[in-house]
C-alpha cells in the first residue's frame, strides 16, 4: 500500500473546505436576476393576478357594476338607454384591452416557463463539452478498485460536445481537503479527442502522463489518511487547440496550466469522493 498523502498525520485537522461550485453553477450566478430561472417562481404568479386583474377588475369592481345594472335595468327609460348607447363607443378601448390581456399574458407566462426549462441545472451541461466518468456519478464515491486500497487503476472517463479546432485533451486530477493543501494525482495530454473515452488502467499510446504530488510520473490513485472523513477529489479535463510545450514524466500541474493557457477551447470537470 503507498504511503497516504499526507506526511504528518499527527497534525490536528483543518476545517472542511467548502465545496466548489460547478462551472455550470458558476455561470447561472453570473447571470442578471431577469435571466435566473427562479424568476418563473414570482413571475408567473404576477402576471396571472395582472391578467385577471384587466380582466375582471380590481376588487370586485366589475361585479358591483354588474349587479347594479341588473338591479336598474327595469326602471331606466328610454332616454337613459339611449344616454349609455352613446357613451359605448367610449369604453371600447378598455373592452378590448380586457379581451386581449389574458392572451398576451399567457404568452409571456409560457415564454418565461419554456425559458425557466432549459436553463435548469438538469439541462445546463447538455449543448457543451462535459466530462463524466462510468465508474461513479459525479459528486458519488470512488470505487476502491481506483484507489490505493485496490488496484490502484486509473479512472475511466468519457466526454461529449468537443468544441471545433479541439486537436487534444489534457487532464488534471487533484485533492483539494488534505491538510496540506492541494495534492495532484493525476497529470496527462495528448489524449485523442475522438475516441470520446479514456479506458482505465491500460491507456493509449499517444496519452502522455506528467508528475504526480509524490514527483513520480503515472496516476496515483485517491489514498486520505484514515479517519480524515471524504476527500474530494476532482478531475477537470480540457480541450485545446494546440500540444502542449510540456516534459512527460516531469511536467507538474502547475507546468501544464501554464503551457496550456490561451490554448483552452472548454473544460470541465467531475468530482469523486473517497474516505478510509
Amino acid at each position: 500500500m503507498e504511503p497516504t498523502q499526507d506526511p504528518n498525520p499527527s497534525t490536528p485537522p483543518s476545517p472542511p473546505a467548502a465545496p466548489t461550485p460547478s462551472f455550470a453553477e458558476q455561470r447561472r450566478a453570473a447571470r442578471p436576476w431577469y435571466l435566473q430561472p427562479k424568476t418563473a417562481i414570482w413571475l408567473g404568479p404576477l402576471l396571472i393576478v395582472a391578467c385577471l386583474v384587466l380582466r375582471f377588475g380590481w376588487g370586485g369592481s366589475g361585479a358591483s357594476r354588474t349587479s347594479s345594472a341588473r338591479r336598474g335595468s327595469s326602471s331606466r327609460t328610454r332616454g337613459s338607454a339611449s344616454a349609455t348607447s352613446a357613451s359605448a363607443p367610449t369604453s371600447l378601448p378598455s373592452a378590448r384591452m380586457a379581451r386581449v390581456a389574458p392572451t398576451i399574458g399567457s404568452l409571456v407566462l409560457v415564454g418565461v416557463v419554456a425559458f425557466a426549462a432549459t436553463t435548469a441545472p438538469a439541462d445546463a451541461r447538455r449543448d457543451r463539452f462535459t466530462v463524466t466518468s462510468p465508474a461513479f456519478a459525479d459528486g458519488e464515491p470512488i470505487p476502491e478498485g481506483f484507489t490505493c486500497d485496490g488496484a490502484n487503476a486509473s479512472l475511466p472517463l468519457v466526454w461529449r460536445k468537443i468544441p471545433k479546432g479541439t486537436t487534444e485533451l489534457a487532464l488534471v486530477m487533484d485533492d483539494p481537503d488534505t491538510r496540506v493543501g492541494t495534492f495532484v494525482h493525476w497529470v496527462a495530454w495528448g489524449i485523442e479527442p475522438k475516441p470520446r473515452r479514456l479506458p482505465e488502467e491500460t491507456l493509449p499510446a499517444n496519452v502522455v502522463e506528467g508528475a504526480s504530488g509524490t514527483g513520480s510520473p503515472g496516476y496515483r490513485g485517491p489514498c486520505p489518511p484514515t479517519g480524515d472523513g471524504p476527500h474530494r477529489y476532482r478531475v477537470t479535463m480540457y480541450a485545446l487547440d494546440e500540444s502542449p510545450a510540456v516534459t512527460a514524466g516531469t511536467a507538474t500541474a502547475d507546468d501544464l496550466r501554464a503551457a496550456i493557457e490561451g490554448h483552452v477551447l472548454a473544460k470541465d470537470r467531475t468530482v469523486g469522493t473517497y474516505e478510509r
